[in-house]
């Protein structure tokens, strides 16, 4: 309410909150005229989505309830779409580590506005501000004209996967902006207190899969990004084999080894091994990986 640019539609999705959430939205609804949809707790996308079909506005921007954002948050989106015709802006985060109390920037690290490729993406992908939604302004007329929303279902990555999909449809190129008016709350390792007994075909699959598609749908051609790009999720997978076995995994020892022929029979294994890197292994290290069967076999060797 206290944004720079007072002309802004303001949706509020309550996702069944169990505290005294509703009754303040409401409150808020009824002396500011803002939006407030009610709904029973679907998940993050789930409420995203639904405020995505209630948008009406020219462009579109997220905010998460556990973060907050400067008085010129809008404004300054707002301002360099209106003065580029971009179809999607890319700006800076301030993070804060609320245990810590640490601070610090991920931004683009210029002091200008500049534009890249949409076929460049993974730029910002290197800069560490390609996955959010919250330091992006997307043109509402996209999202709606190719009814692209955030896969409900997914455990993680749903915002990287939304960013990958949007950035394929755009036909101009992204504007990266300077400025970093949000601000966003996280506990450092919170993340990595998930554990996914299928983590595989749950987190990297999906992942790997969208990214693979935009990589297809830019023509992005820079050898070396798609080296690092193949090797970083050939090592990802390779990686899900042990996690298989640790003891917060409730799959039964057959299904544990099942699972892991699966990971070195998929699609990806064979693709990210035949596009890797192969000089940042030894010969012995290749031999290893390209039986596909060797590795299986060697952990289950070293676990009986």
């Amino acid at each position: 309410m206290k944004q720079t640019v007072k002309d802004i539609e303001i949706i509020v999705v309550d996702d069944g909150s169990t505290d005294a959430s509703p009754q303040i939205c409401d409150e808020y609804a009824e002396r500011y005229g803002i939006t407030v949809i009610h709904k029973s707790n679907s998940g993050v996308s789930a409420a995203r989505n639904r405020g995505i079909e209630e948008a009406k506005g020219k462009y579109l921007m997220f905010c998460d309830s556990d973060d907050w954002v400067e008085e010129n948050y809008v404004e300054v989106f707002y301002s360099r779409m209106e003065e580029s015709g971009a179809e999607l802006a890319v700006g800076g985060l301030i993070m804060n580590e609320t245990v810590k109390k640490e601070v610090y920037i991920k931004n683009s690290g210029k002091t200008e506005p500049y534009c890249i490729e949409k076929k460049g993406f993974y730029e910002l992908r290197n800069k560490d501000i390609l996955a959010f939604p919250v330091n992006k302004i997307y043109l509402n007329s996209l999202l709606k004209k190719k009814k692209l929303h955030f896969k409900e279902g997914l455990s993680e990555c749903e915002d990287l996967i939304f960013n990958l999909q949007y950035i394929s449809f755009c036909e101009k190129d992204i504007l990266v902006i300077p400025e970093s008016p949000y601000h966003y709350e996280f506990h450092e390792g919170g993340l990595s207190t998930r554990y996914h007994n299928d983590r595989f075909f749950d987190v990297i699959r999906p992942i790997f899969k969208a990214y693979e598609e935009t990589i297809k749908k830019t023509g992005v051609d820079d050898e070396e990004f798609l080296k690092d790009f193949y090797t970083t999720y050939f090592l990802k997978t390779i990686e899900n084999i042990p996690i298989l076995w640790d003891e917060r995994n409730t799959f039964g020892l057959v299904k544990k080894i099942i699972k892991a022929q699966k990971i070195l029979l998929s699609e990806e294994y064979a693709v990210c091994y035949r596009k890797m890197d192969k000089s940042r292994f030894n010969k012995l290290s290749l031999i290893v990986y390209g039986s596909r069967f060797l590795p299986l076999v060697l952990f289950l060797l070293r676990k009986l």
